[in-house]
């Protein structure tokens, strides 16, 4: 409960009396002076845990590049096969639908890919 305390006050950027009636509201029941403590004692060494999961240069380059393919793949689906609105009622005709297209689009994958080796 303390590094959850301590992560809301660091992240949400909430005071110490918000953070006490959080805290009431859940059943405990501390000064603000606790709470302040535990920032104090345990903020830093929180931050450098944060700090080190950032990503890394290389990681968002990587992202870039999965925008430029993943999501450009994701949209292609929705506008040019259909799969902005499901044509068929009901969760498994949905799933089915679904199914189907990108099966069919991973078939002219292949197709243009062995076209494209044959010629």
């Amino acid at each position: 409960m303390i590094l959850l305390t301590v992560r809301w006050y660091l992240r949400y950027n909430l005071g110490f009396g918000q953070l006490v009636e959080m805290m009431e509201e859940r059943g405990l029941s501390m000064s603000h002076t606790t709470i302040m403590r535990w920032v104090h004692q345990y903020g830093p060494e929180l931050d450098e845990r944060v700090r080190r999961q950032c990503p890394s240069p290389e990681g968002k380059g990587l992202y870039k590049l999965r925008k430029e393919i993943v999501e450009r793949s994701s949209a292609d689906s929705k506008e040019l096969h259909g799969l902005r609105y499901c044509r068929l009622r009901g969760l498994q005709n949905g799933r089915e639908q679904v199914l189907l297209t990108a099966v069919c689009q991973n078939m002219k994958k292949i197709t243009t890919h062995l076209a494209s080796q044959a010629g």
